[in-house]
């Protein structure tokens, strides 16, 4: 074997072995959590290997750098040793990390994000300390997984990843090579860590664009959702009001009882991006740009009270359909709750 192929097949095998892992994660996954998705087919697992790259390039990066770093010391036992350690820390993190989901999710139903931590770190822990033997007793089959995945990785990774070659000094053309490697591996990485060439980085909501809203949760990895929230804006919680008081205020429930036969007719939104009251002429005696809203408005039931929930295009969607308006500095798609599964107005009116 050439001296420059003997690191770069173990690292390959290595990394092989990662998206191994998370396949496997997501098959338990599916499996436990089946009748929450619909219509699922092998294209949502082939796209869910996209947001499994992300996650490993972000969780492995420690790993991939010293694996690939062109310098003979590499070849050192203590230090394959050293990568070996690496790979198990990140390996069982991701594990540790995915097979949350496999029980959490049926409640949630939602990849998990850092607000689970925030809901531990409650009462200093203690509530979650006394919850965890009913977890342990109730879950138990997710302490098998565990226990299997973990050992069967070191097994394949001791068994079949293992460096074998021999310590030898480089010389100028070994350097050469490996420098390229390097290079390229770095920029592969970096591909990796924003999940392809596109304009924007992958993000949790990304998963919509391959998948119907039901599966993007069998799409995305948790160790996914988790790396995408650390850093993101939360909503701060807010209590002007006990329950009680605000309840005599204002009741968001509203019970409605009517006798009428659903027609079943078509409902159409039409959004404009940059329309104001003031360019609709029905609104304005005429003066106007929008002669075609003007005449389903005069055959129509028209509010004229209308108020913005959003400043920015990427605010309106979620403004519009779901009437959530924009609390914070980070757009809701793009913030920690863009997974959470919510009812809009086309689940509601089909």
């Amino acid at each position: 074997m050439p001296n420059y192929l003997s690191h770069i097949i173990p690292f390959f095998k290595r990394i092989g072995l990662a998206f191994l892992v998370f396949t496997l994660c997501r098959i338990f996954f599916y499996i436990v959590n089946a009748k929450h998705f619909t219509n699922v087919s092998i294209t949502d697992f082939i796209y869910g290997i996209r947001f499994d790259a992300v996650a490993i390039s972000y969780l492995y990066l420690p790993f991939i750098i010293m694996s690939i770093i062109p310098f003979s010391f590499r070849s050192f036992r203590k230090y394959q040793r050293t990568l070996a350690i690496l790979f198990y820390t990140s390996n069982s993190i991701a594990i540790v990390l995915n097979l949350v989901d496999v029980a959490y999710f049926d409640f949630t139903l939602k990849r998990t994000t850092t607000d689970l931590f925030s809901m531990i770190g409650v009462g200093g822990g203690a509530d979650f300390i006394k919850l965890l033997p009913n977890y342990i007793l109730d879950f138990w089959y997710d302490y098998i997984l565990l226990a299997f995945l973990i050992w069967g990785s070191w097994y394949v990774y001791k068994k079949y990843c293992r460096y074998k070659g021999m310590f030898y000094p480089y010389v100028r053309k070994n350097y050469l090579i490996q420098s390229s490697i390097f290079v390229l591996t770095i920029g592969l990485l970096i591909i990796g860590i924003r999940g392809g060439v596109q304009l924007r980085p992958l993000s949790i909501v990304s998963a919509g664009q391959f998948t119907i809203a039901q599966n993007t949760s069998l799409v995305l990895n948790t160790p996914f959702t988790v790396l995408k929230t650390l850093v993101k804006e939360k909503a701060e919680v807010l209590h002007y009001f006990s329950d009680e008081e605000v309840s005599t205020i204002f009741n968001p429930e509203v019970t409605i009882e009517g006798n009428g036969i659903l027609r079943n007719k078509n409902v159409v939104f039409i959004i404009i991006e940059s329309l104001a009251k003031e360019y609709v002429g029905f609104l304005n005696d005429g003066n106007g740009y929008t002669p075609f809203l003007d005449s389903l408005m005069k055959d129509g039931f028209v509010f004229t009270n209308a108020y913005a929930n959003g400043q920015k295009s990427i605010e309106s969607l979620p403004s519009i359909l779901t009437g959530i308006p924009q609390l914070m500095a980070t757009p809701f798609v793009v913030s920690n709750y863009a997974g959470n599964s919510i009812t809009g107005l086309p689940q509601l009116l089909k």
